[in-house]
């Protein structure tokens, strides 16, 4: 076999071999195909994979066996294709295929809330770190994949009730178990979230997916704020349950105006919580085209200061939805010297004054030599500079009529 192979060659290789001749690959394929590769890199040879080995983590067996898997065509040939790589470069690539194996997956199906890019786990990492977090907590952490950007010395608390990701989120902390004080919950974050108190809450949380009116009511009663969504929860238990200094979190655009995000909106504004928002091109998570937003929110935050609003929305690498992704790296070096970035600066009394909206677009900084410019900033949203430009101290309901 040819040494020179690269995780991603490899990972698309065994995910070809676990598809066979079907369409989709099942969680049991997918669980069997972890499973060996797992214990390639925890033994030399693939064994007897039923068979208790030393070196082995029992609750990732554990977890996988739960998934029965019954295809000895595929497990030959996957067996022979994994035995084939030389033992040493099979260790060095482990890492970098786990999370090619995952990002497949998660192309595959659609479960944006359940697998972050790395170039946002990248993001968050830079931001957590740069805000002093050294402590950090996820109640939707997915497969976890921030920990391959947190630096040595952090401690990790997440949790992820989807068995499939949190077997993902086992895997990948057993890769930096040395280096980072982790822990993970297979728990419902709803009911079961953790009151640990911690630097920072950094989370991509599922979109717009609803509370049910039992949930909203025990959440308003534990932090007296009225939260319609999950996506609400790591803003609002963070700062109120966990007592986080900061929390960083990826939002879906329509949390800046929609009705349902209302109360909490109110929440951080009033309280003065709001540091930064960031806004991102669309199309740079998994299983969706929503166009997110950075939401950072910190505790110890001046009062007076304005809430600073930056437009990264041209950080992009490729030209389709397939192989697009945040430009992260020119994003953190721009973030680094602020020298090239577009943002702005905004009171909270101006944002009160537009009815608590942090649509990032209302606050794009213009000049009164742009107006009459046409600005496109997404596929739905379309308008005229001169609208941007009117006094935001005027009354809101024209302006929004206009922008919506």
């Amino acid at each position: 076999m040819n040494t020179v192979i690269s995780a991603e060659i490899a990972a698309k290789t065994i995910w070809d071999i676990l598809k066979g001749n079907t369409r989709d690959i099942s969680n049991s394929e997918y669980a069997f195909g972890l499973k060996m590769l797992y214990f390639r890199h925890r033994t030399y040879d693939i064994v007897d994979i039923a068979l208790p080995i030393e070196g082995i983590n029992d609750e990732i067996v554990e977890l996988l066996n739960i998934y029965i898997f019954m295809n000895s065509d595929i497990e030959y040939t996957l067996r022979q294709y994994v035995e084939s790589i030389p033992f040493d470069i099979y260790q060095e690539l482990y890492p970098e295929l786990l999370f090619e194996l995952f990002r497949l997956r998660a192309m595959a199906i659609s479960r944006s809330s359940e697998m972050t890019p790395p170039e946002i786990n990248k993001l968050l990492s830079y931001l957590a770190i740069s805000n002093g977090c050294k402590s950090l907590y996820d109640p939707f952490c997915g497969s976890a994949g921030i920990l391959n950007f947190l630096p040595t010395g952090s401690s990790f608390l997440g949790q992820e009730l989807a068995r499939i990701s949190y077997i993902e989120a086992c895997l990948t902390a057993e890769i930096f178990q040395d280096k980072i004080t982790i822990n993970l919950l297979n728990e419902n974050s709803i009911w079961d979230r953790s009151i640990e108190v911690c630097d920072g809450i950094v989370s991509t949380p599922p979109f717009s997916a609803s509370l049910s009116e039992k949930e909203k009511e025990a959440i308003e009663y534990e932090t007296n704020v009225r939260c319609n969504f999950i996506d609400d929860l790591p803003i609002v238990r963070g700062l109120r349950i966990n007592h986080a200094k900061v929390t960083i979190t990826v939002l879906p655009h329509v949390f800046c105006f929609g009705n349902g995000h209302r109360d909490v909106r109110r929440f951080i504004v009033n309280n003065n919580y709001i540091d930064t928002i960031i806004s991102l091109p669309r199309n740079v998570l998994y299983g969706t085209g929503i166009k997110p937003i950075v939401l950072i929110c910190r505790k110890d935050k001046l009062i007076g200061s304005p809430v600073r609003f930056i437009f990264a929305d041209n950080f992009v690498i490729g030209n389709n939805s397939r192989n697009r992704k945040l430009d992260v790296d020119r994003l953190i070096a721009d973030l680094n010297s602020s020298s090239n970035l577009i943002e702005s600066f905004v009171s909270n009394d101006e944002i009160i004054q537009n009815d608590y909206t942090l649509i990032p677009e209302v606050y794009y900084p213009i000049s009164r030599d742009e107006i009459g410019t046409s600005v496109v900033y997404n596929d739905s949203v379309k308008f005229e500079c001169s609208v941007l430009a009117k006094p935001l101290t005027e009354p809101t309901d024209d302006l929004f009529s206009e922008l919506f």
